[in-house]
């Protein structure tokens, strides 16, 4: 006998539930609807879409950005295509009858110094799908991300707001006791080669091997490591700090 593990592709896919009602009267009429999802504000993806009626039986995704908005080279288009195609059968399977939609890109954007997770893409494009139908559940803060330009947003902006965030950190007494009681039995010359942004996923198993759950979680909620236990460049930041290699140009290169 053979198992075989179906992995659970779309984790948002039951947020959809909250538009279930509207999806089944819906009259096809052009929606409109935008998400921003961040996390630990390293990386975000943000798009914005309206849907119409194709007067085909064909579905199409009108992409009226540049790739540099939302790039197809590193999976991004990739996975808001999968979210738009399962959007399209759990629609079709609610009302019963084949659709034809035209599915308009018109603004994306995602966080260039910190790689962008492909699962913030997936997130953000169920959330403006459900944004299109349900203006209560508004997940787009615009203050977080000031445009420019009316369409673009400023990786300036981004590269300040975060670069303040290392500094603060890295004058928080708790946080630097913290970094030290980790590493003060790591040699630097034993690391010396990981001292760098590539480095920073070796850098976090070496830590999170001498720690317990607890711990990383206390690390998680110090903005030192991510939630999955990776460092975050504010982790890093503190690292190097105490070997005295930090220049923030070797962090955020602008």
């Amino acid at each position: 006998m053979i198992t075989t593990y179906l992995k659970r592709e779309f984790h948002y896919s039951k947020d959809l539930f909250l538009i279930k009602n509207k999806l089944e009267t819906w009259e096809l009429e052009p929606v409109e609807g935008k998400s921003v999802v961040s996390s630990n504000s390293e990386h975000y993806a943000h798009i914005e879409l309206k849907i119409y009626k194709n007067q085909e039986d064909r579905n199409f995704i009108d992409w009226k950005i540049t790739n540099e908005q939302i790039p197809h080279e590193i999976g991004y288009k990739e996975v808001v295509e999968k979210v738009l195609k399962f959007f399209i059968a759990y629609l079709e399977a609610l009302r019963g009858e084949n659709l034809g939609l035209i599915f308009e890109i018109n603004n994306g954007s995602f966080k260039k110094y910190e790689d962008t997770k492909r699962d913030d893409f997936n997130r953000a494009t169920f959330l403006a799908l459900i944004n299109c139908f349900d203006k209560t559940n508004e997940d787009f803060r615009k203050e977080i991300f000031p445009k420019k330009s009316g369409n673009e947003y400023t990786k300036e902006y981004l590269s300040k707001s975060f670069k303040e965030k290392i500094e603060q950190s890295l004058m928080d007494e708790n946080v630097i006791n913290e970094i030290q009681k980790i590493l003060i039995n790591i040699e630097k010359s034993s690391i010396i080669d990981l001292l760098n942004i590539q480095g920073r996923d070796q850098l976090a198993e070496i830590i999170t091997s001498k720690l317990n759950r607890p711990k990383i979680y206390d690390l998680f909620e110090k903005g030192i490591l991510t939630k999955y236990g990776d460092l975050t460049l504010v982790g890093l930041s503190h690292i190097l700090k105490y070997y005295g290699e930090f220049d923030l140009k070797k962090i955020m290169p602008l």
